[in-house]
């Protein structure tokens, strides 16, 4: 049985009204989504609690400063909703 992976859109305006809704279907439908916003390379969204802890505690999804997507590309700024830039020490 092949599941198709959901896609969200994250320029949709339904999305940004009701974010809840965009990913509790998605979430129902498989733990990944595929995320596509204008500008951006594909992402991926981890929905379930449980695999997303799985995922963070293995060692084989390391983030380092090697890992593709590893900043906002050059020239953009970052969201003000946000908050603050976290700076240099957000990995601790």
């Amino acid at each position: 049985m092949t599941t198709s992976v959901p896609e969200i859109d994250l320029s949709d305006p339904q999305v940004h009204r009701d974010p809840a809704t965009a990913y509790g279907r998605a979430r129902e439908r498989s733990p990944l989504a595929r995320l596509r916003t204008p500008g951006m390379g594909p992402m991926w969204a981890v929905l379930r609690y449980h695999d997303a802890k799985a995922m963070l505690g293995d060692p084989r999804f390391e983030f380092n400063p090697g890992s593709r997507g590893s900043g906002p590309p050059r020239g953009t700024r970052r969201r003000p909703d946000l908050g603050p830039d976290p700076g240099p020490d957000r990995g601790r």
